[in-house]
């Protein structure tokens, strides 16, 4: 049921390799966060329903890089901790 709830929210899709997110956030959501563990990775994620800019300043993670929609993240070679930020609006 948790992974129903994740995959409903967030659309993260894992391959063996790689990981992209399709969300679908509830249109009177800010925010949302996850964090996924997998082989030793803790990759902690944050969608805001805004543009890049605005979402980067409301994460307040300077480490975070930046993620597009649909984006493919090769997960495997990741260090063993990263944060990334996707933003859900384009303007």
């Amino acid at each position: 049921m948790h992974r129903g709830a994740i995959e409903s929210v967030f659309w993260a899709q894992w391959g063996a390799q790689e990981l992209s997110f399709q969300p679908c956030l509830p249109s009177h959501w800010y925010q949302a966060e996850i964090t996924l563990v997998r082989a030793g990775r803790s990759m902690h994620f944050v969608l805001v329903n805004d543009s890049l800019v605005n979402a980067l300043l409301a994460t307040g993670l300077p480490a975070s890089q930046a993620l597009t929609v649909g984006q493919a993240l090769r997960w495997t070679t990741l260090p063993h901790s990263s944060s990334f930020v996707l933003a859900l609006q384009t303007t």
